[in-house]
């Protein structure tokens, strides 16, 4: 907690009536104290005034830099800049009123929710000992991908040591008896023990919720959770995801997340989203999916932008499911109700106003953001103690639809649609939710989504109105009305982004899709790159069959299964045909209809659980295929009869990728570091200067190749001490292509690693070492790097380097002697004198 500062008290100022320990220290009083002309009681009362807000500036400059270095350095920049422009008194006028008001308490509760305080969690006690850089995780929003690492680290073997002290002490109490380790209550009670310490840390270990509910675990539920607790990877991917909620949750904080700043999200995390997907781009260019019984080979960029990963393919299969919903409801004659569900204020780190009068249409409206009180929550002594972060309030409308679900059930209503998320211009989330049902229900749907929405908070200002509206929807206007929720939400050039081309943003009054002159980055873009930091799913419909049967029927043409009714029977070929067409409509009927339950669809997924387990000893189920549960005697049908891997792309002659993206290494010959020392564009070796001069060593012999070769000037090298057998290669690697005068250097080259008694006869080997690759005998490095042969020594010889130390050491010895012996003569002298 911070500390509070009392500012009307002014701090000590020196004077000349003050006594000084050396006269030479006391100010002159003529020069700094005018005591023959006393100070009116209007300049001593400004002075002190002034004194005051001299204090009160260092102390909120002080609170700035104790915030992570993106903000630091931003309020720092901010002050001095008002004090070169405007002055001390409007930089002190920011500070207290604009800074230290208004958003220091956002600021402070904000890392309040993400800090860990050591002093009140006594849990921490132990892993701080076990690992002492766990205070680093203070400073998580400052350290880098490295420094995560590092901390991960820690934090995995401080969790090892505490589980196996945690276990060493239960096999001492029964007296060394190791089978009490595999006793499930005493295994439980040391999982509820680290489980403690994990949550101060703000981390939910696996199985938590259950071990809530019951008291305990299966003992492979305990092992897998520990092994994630002692796992560095585990850490490094909690950590990151921390972080950057953390950073996000201080920018929100901060008033740089609303609609006179950034919307959404905010610029540090929009640029780390789009970073990290064209990443996973590049990687994807780079990449084959190659079968393993044949070795077929497939761009895996190329199955990318036909798989549903694609944005475009997301927002195709989006609107067919939608317009297919859609024409059940027609059929069924039902009606569609589409409901917004929005969270209290308190969860509102921003509020907005309109500027001006408001327009009737929302367009047309400007927006002023402000900070909203609510949002901090204050301890008994008005300390800021908390803030509600995204995540928080996506658990809110998760827990109220929930309720709802489970109040429409009780009365035996059956209602089906698709559900959208959406944040607002401050990041808080809500939910627009197209509902169909049938018309005798449509009072009762309405009067509980509407009681359950309003059961938190639902007498304050503005609930009635904000918190929960519905709309009815017209037939065939569904589709359409939700399809602008779905276009802004999903990223990429498709139909729906271009017919939004030339709208304004409600919540921001910004374009959808800036243009040249009003924006950086499309709402999309960065919508998408809100839910990806708070790992919020964007869109689910509720009441209708499984969309995983769907994808696996839509898999059978690209495998050349045009039916399965011989397989699986006629009305499976007739849901396999729906989805096959797109005609999401008569895949619904042929599944059974909308509310059909999961065991009484015509199609499901068939899972079967993998071989060999995960890292932590989890064995996950994969889908193969197709089964019907209405016939158990029919087989499951395999989506997946061929096993793929991804690999690295090959080489072509050109030394290019066949996708033509950058060139790498072969798949299989690919280096066994992550660093490439081949060369792929060389310049060629000039005839009349063909020759490989290489820089003498200490100690050479020479060693003349052939001189068709290298020409008549013989290579100096000095012989290598160390032989290494290379032996032919076990895989196969790239074929490389050379010059016809590269292809002269293969047999001199040859020769002059067995006159090293250096084993590289392969031709592979040769040519790589001609592109540029380095070999090594332990004590020196050989390269070709185009004109000539190069050599370095690696390390000197153990026993010369060995007597250098100890004479080195020994003449630092004798000169340390020398001195003490010289001193002590001195003050022998000074002794005699005195």
């Amino acid at each position: 907690m911070a500390k509070r500062y009392d500012f009307s008290t002014p701090p000590l100022t020196y004077s000349a009536e003050m006594d000084y320990p050396y006269p030479w220290n006391k100010p002159d009083p003529q020069k700094y104290y005018r005591q023959d002309e006393p100070l009116s009681p209007e300049q001593e009362a400004l002075n002190q005034k002034r004194a005051v807000y001299r204090h009160q500036a260092q102390t909120i400059l002080t609170h700035i830099q104790s915030l992570p270095r993106f903000l630091a350095s931003r309020f720092t920049r901010i002050y001095y800049n008002k004090v070169r422009d405007n002055g001390a008194d409007k930089a002190q006028y920011y500070l207290y009123f604009d800074f230290h008001k208004t958003l220091w308490p956002r600021l402070l509760a904000t890392q309040n929710r993400y800090q860990i305080d050591f002093e009140t969690h006594a849990t921490c006690i132990p892993i701080y000992d076990i690992a002492p850089d766990i205070e680093r995780y203070n400073h998580l929003p400052d350290l880098n991908s490295k420094a995560i690492k590092r901390l991960a680290k820690n934090m995995a073997n401080g969790f090892y040591a505490l589980f196996e002290q945690f276990n060493d002490e239960l096999v001492a109490q029964f007296d060394g008896d190791r089978r009490v380790l595999f006793d499930l209550p005493y295994q439980s009670r040391i999982y509820g023990q680290i489980a403690e310490l994990s949550l101060a840390l703000h981390i939910v270990p696996s199985h938590y919720q259950t071990y809530e509910k019951y008291g305990r675990l299966k003992l492979k539920q305990i092992h897998s959770a520990i092994a994630r607790l002692t796992s560095a990877d585990f850490w490094v991917s909690r950590l990151k995801e921390r972080r950057a909620r953390w950073i996000e949750s201080l920018s929100i904080a901060a008033m740089l997340v609303n609609c006179n700043a950034t919307p959404y999200v905010s610029d540090r995390g929009v640029s780390a989203v789009l970073s990290q997907k064209l990443a996973n781009l590049s990687y994807l260019k780079m990449m084959d999916v190659e079968d393993e019984n044949t070795g077929e080979r497939f761009d895996l960029y190329e199955k990318f932008e036909k798989s549903i990963s694609n944005p475009a393919n997301r927002y195709r299969e989006l609107m067919a499911m939608t317009r297919g919903i859609e024409n059940i409801a027609d059929f069924r004659k039902d009606i569609g109700l589409f409901l917004t569900l929005t969270c209290p204020s308190k969860f509102h780190a921003t509020s907005k106003s309109i500027k001006g009068k408001r327009h009737e249409d929302k367009k047309k409206n400007k927006y002023k953001a402000s900070p909203n009180k609510k949002w901090v929550t204050t301890d008994e002594n008005g300390i800021p103690c908390g803030a509600l972060d995204v995540k928080a309030a996506q658990k809110y409308l998760t827990h109220v639809w929930s309720l709802i679900r489970t109040a429409l059930g009780d009365k035996n209503i059956r209602f089906y649609g698709v559900r959208t998320v959406e944040p607002h211009h401050d990041s808080t989330p809500h939910w627009h939710i197209l509902l169909f049902t049938s018309p005798r229900h449509e009072q009762a749907v309405i009067d509980t989504c509407r009681q359950k929405a309003l059961v938190e908070d639902g007498d304050e200002q503005g609930a009635q109105e904000h918190r929960f509206t519905v709309e009815k929807m017209k037939k065939g206007r569904a589709t359409g009305y939700i399809a602008k929720y779905i276009a802004k939400c999903v990223p990429g050039d498709h139909k729906g982004a271009k017919a939004m081309k030339n709208d304004i943003d409600i919540e921001t009054g910004l374009p959808v899709h800036p243009v040249n002159g009003q924006g950086d980055i499309p709402a999309p873009d960065r919508i998408a790159a809100w839910a990806s930091i708070w790992r919020i799913r964007q869109f689910q419909s509720f009441g209708i069959p499984s969309k995983g049967a769907y994808r696996e029927c839509r898999r059978l043409k690209s495998l050349g299964k045009k039916s399965i009714a011989a397989d699986l029977g006629a009305v499976a070929e007739r849901v396999r045909a729906a989805a096959d067409h797109g005609n999401f409509a008569e895949y619904i009927l042929s599944q059974g209809g909308p509310c059909t339950p999961l065991p009484e669809q015509t199609l499901r997924v068939a899972r079967e659980k993998v071989k060999e387990p995960n890292n932590y000893g989890e064995y996950r189920s994969k889908a193969v295929g197709l089964y019907t549960p209405l016939d158990t005697t029919r087989p499951v049908l395999n989506t997946y009869p061929r096993k793929y891997r991804i690999v690295k792309k090959n080489i072509d002659s050109t030394n290019h990728t066949k996708s033509g993206s950058m060139p790498l290494g072969g798949a299989i010959g690919a280096p066994w570091s992550a660093v490439n020392n081949c060369r792929f564009n060389i310049s060629e070796v000039a005839e009349s200067s063909a020759n490989i001069p290489l820089k003498q060593p200490s100690e050479t012999q020479n060693l003349p190749l052939e001189e068709e070769c290298l020409g008549k000037k013989a290579v100096v090298i000095q012989k290598a001490s160390v032989p290494i057998a290379a032996g032919s290669p076990k895989r196969q690697v790239s074929t490389l292509e050379l010059t016809e005068k590269e292809q002269r250097l293969r047999e001199a080259v040859r020769q002059f690693f067995d006159s090293k008694r250096f084993e590289l006869t392969h031709d592979t080997l040769i040519d790589m070492f001609i592109k540029g690759m380095r070999v090594s005998d332990g004590l020196y490095t050989y390269w070709y790097d185009g004109d000539r042969l190069r050599e370095k020594l690696n390390k000197q010889p153990e026993e010369p380097l060995k007597q250098e130390t100890k004479t080195q050491n020994q003449t630092n010895a004798d000169r340390i002697a020398a001195v003490l012996a010289r001193v002590n003569t001195k003050e022998d002298n000074h002794d005699n004198q005195n």
